[in-house]
């Protein structure tokens, strides 16, 4: 074995895409699955779910410092936890369809 050969690393060659293959990925990335434009979904239910989270944290803190009645908390978090369903099954639901 020589020793020149045994250090040199080889580095692969680069992934040039020729112009057919561009027009595939264009095609594939405007293509959308829904009716509703998936990236415009997805930060609708991440903002939506962040504010259920956040709220039900400072609900769960205040009763923990017997500020919220007990049934008050309750019903808070009852309402997020089905709005946060509510948001996570139309993402869900919106993912099934194809858009012609």
């Amino acid at each position: 074995m020589n020793i020149e050969n045994a250090t040199k690393t080889e580095i692969p060659p680069t992934i040039v895409l020729q112009p057919q293959e561009r027009h595939l990925r264009e095609q594939y990335e405007t293509k959308h699955m829904g009716y509703v434009d998936p990236k415009l979904v997805k930060k609708g239910c991440f903002y939506t779910l962040s504010g259920c989270l956040f709220a039900s944290i400072v609900a769960c803190i205040l009763a923990v410092w017997g500020v919220a009645n007990n049934d008050v908390f309750w019903r808070l978090v009852a309402t997020f936890i089905i709005i946060g369903g509510g948001v996570l099954a139309f993402m869900f639901i919106n993912g099934l369809f194809q858009r012609d």
